[in-house]
């Protein structure tokens, strides 16, 4: 079973004008589309022979608190599978987060992770894995759109001055000193909760958990891989990034492209 745990950056939201909102046959977890750019984990699971059930938990617009209500829908699909049979989860929320005023405390996102992890970790199969993606670097993306004539100059215009405020859009209480400690916060978190699932040892030892911030945070996109529909939503090309970086990462990265 491959199952996705996250938002809008899962869900292929807007990645381009001629695909507003969700379209996730183009998405870096579950895209199914054919010459899109955007090879899948899904379609390399699929190159490689298997046949994985989707559960495509992941909702647009999500923040860390919706986390529970997805893992317990990954938990209940899992709980039909045949045994020895087992799951990969991605795990991708954060954005909307890091990117709303107010912004999500650390405390209050590492306690509604931890619950999240929780349920997954009782509930998933002996030999479950989850691929545990940062949150996105956000001061990457400012400095590739301050870099950029057209993505600055979109930045000034009023409708935009809130998007993913201070990082992008300038009109945010947040300074970006302090945006910065929480997105940073966040990321432990992340991480934190990752090494207790490879920490664990007997009974609880069924899920093992992959972090690579430095693969897993978008550090590597141009102003291209971001969409020209609002230059924060993943483009096709962006979506390609993702989806080749997490193969990269995780235990496939030696079963083919």
């Amino acid at each position: 079973m491959l199952a996705a745990v996250g938002d809008s950056y899962s869900q292929a939201y807007s990645v381009s004008k001629s695909y507003l909102y969700d379209h996730t046959q183009f998405s870096w977890v579950i895209g199914t589309a054919a010459n899109d750019g955007v090879t899948s984990i899904l379609e390399r699971l699929r190159a490689l022979g298997a046949s994985p059930v989707v559960v495509d938990a992941a909702t647009s617009g999500k923040k860390m608190v919706d986390a529970q209500r997805q893992a317990e829908e990954v938990a209940a699909a899992a709980a039909t599978l045949a045994p020895g049979q087992t799951v990969y989860v991605t795990f991708e929320l954060g954005t909307n987060d890091l990117c709303d005023d107010p912004k999500t405390s650390i405390a209050d996102y590492t306690a509604q992770l931890q619950t999240a992890i929780g349920t997954l970790e009782a509930s998933l199969p002996p030999g479950s894995r989850l691929l545990m993606l940062a949150v996105p670097d956000f001061r990457h993306f400012r400095d590739i759109t301050q870099a950029d004539p057209t993505t600055k100059a979109a930045f000034l215009l009023e409708r935009n001055a809130s998007r993913c405020a201070p990082f992008l859009g300038a009109n945010s209480p947040t300074s970006l000193a302090d945006a910065g400690a929480i997105l940073d916060g966040y990321n432990a978190a992340l991480e934190n909760a990752c090494d207790q699932l490879n920490e664990a040892t007997g009974p609880r030892a069924n899920l093992r958990c992959t972090w690579n911030v430095d693969l897993l945070s978008e550090r590597d996109f141009a102003v291209k891989d971001l969409s020209t529909v609002d230059y924060f939503h993943p483009s096709l090309s962006g979506q390609a990034k993702m989806a080749a970086s997490a193969w990269q990462a995780d235990v496939w990265s030696g079963s083919g492209s």
